[in-house]
């Protein structure tokens, strides 16, 4: 009986021992919790971002370009701004005890999940979550999620040689991460342009068609060769799809059909030599006490906004709006460029 009784206080003490151990080995480490800092940036290949308010962004690179829903182009300031951030920021300090409650209470109402995927693979090999601000917001709170779990404790997280906290940085709003570029291209990667107006000027659309320093331009049956054309206007018109951005990204347009029906300015699009084509159809922009015409009256072009217009960028099938300021010199008539 003795010896039965030993033999089971041992076997107790081994269970407690292995269930310790068990415990300790599974309980995730301080250097765990608060592994935000991402230094292998290169390979990343997916980003996803949810906040409290259900927005969300899916981010995925392909090749050295990355992809929001993988077919808008990412602003560049965006995503560095976000990539930096990922491979440089650190921890200060654990939140204070006293301070948990609170961080964690606003985190639950405003924060941003992050996760990161790598190297293709379809499960993320890191999750935090992104809450706000410290009370002298120079720092950002931050929570791992291990196994499906939040940490034991938020942490604050401080970006060096930056002053205040990187809480947008990780916005998960969709129009915050579309690229507003159209063109960035020289007058010698184009190799046809062509404008056809609508309503307005539609016996003035062109194509215009450059082989080396020799233009052709064609204008309904017209036909027009370098000999008969201002070269330094041609040049210069080519010149204007260096750096062309969109000012704003539009997830919708208000009375879409109605514009799109009764508004049709212009269509433009670029014929480059690398085979790819960028096109856009561009529509009058009523003001917006106006948006809900039916058009034109007769005469009321006075309710055009005289700034701005929309555009409908074929390649994501998505509208922008654009500046005159920006977008006015490309609009031509063909017999501008006569002699």
């Amino acid at each position: 009986m003795k010896k039965t009784g030993s033999y089971l206080i041992i076997l107790m003490l081994l269970i407690a021992m292995c269930s310790w151990l068990f415990l300790r080995n599974n309980k995730p480490n301080e250097a765990e919790q608060k592994a935000f800092n991402t230094p292998e940036i290169e390979a990343l290949s997916a980003i996803e971002l949810k906040d409290r308010q259900g927005n969300f962004s899916s981010l995925s690179k392909e090749g050295q370009e990355w992809l929001l829903e993988d077919r808008f182009q990412v602003s560049k300031i965006t995503l560095n701004d976000l990539l930096y951030a990922l491979e440089h920021m650190e921890v200060a300090y654990a939140a204070p005890s006293v301070a948990i409650d609170n961080v964690l209470k606003q985190m639950i109402s405003n924060s941003t999940k992050v996760s990161l995927f790598r190297d293709g693979e379809e499960e993320p090999y890191k999750v935090f979550v992104v809450g706000g601000p410290n009370h002298d917001q120079d720092g950002t709170y931050m929570i791992m999620e291990l196994d499906g779990k939040a940490a034991d404790r938020p942490y604050l997280v401080k970006l060096p040689g930056f002053k205040g906290y990187i809480t947008y940085r990780f916005t998960a709003i969709r129009s915050h991460w579309v690229g507003k570029q159209f063109t960035h291209v020289l007058a010698d990667e184009i190799k046809r342009v062509s404008l056809e107006y609508f309503q307005v000027d539609s016996l003035q659309s062109f194509d215009i068609i450059k082989t080396g320093n020799d233009y052709t331009l064609l204008n309904g049956v017209n036909q027009q060769n370098s000999e008969d054309l201002n070269l330094d206007l041609l040049n210069e018109y080519f010149s204007g799809f260096r750096n062309l951005s969109f000012e704003r990204f539009l997830d919708s347009i208000p009375n879409q059909d109605s514009i799109v029906n009764h508004l049709h300015f212009a269509d433009l699009s670029i014929d480059l030599n690398s085979g790819d084509t960028k096109k856009i159809s561009i529509y009058f922009k009523p003001f917006p006490k106006q948006e809900n015409l039916p058009l034109d009256d007769g005469g009321g072009m006075e309710i055009i906004d005289q700034d701005k217009l929309y555009a409908f960028d074929h390649s994501n099938q998505s509208f922008y709006t654009i500046q005159y300021y920006t977008f006015g010199k490309l609009f031509a008539k063909a017999d501008q460029f006569n002699l």
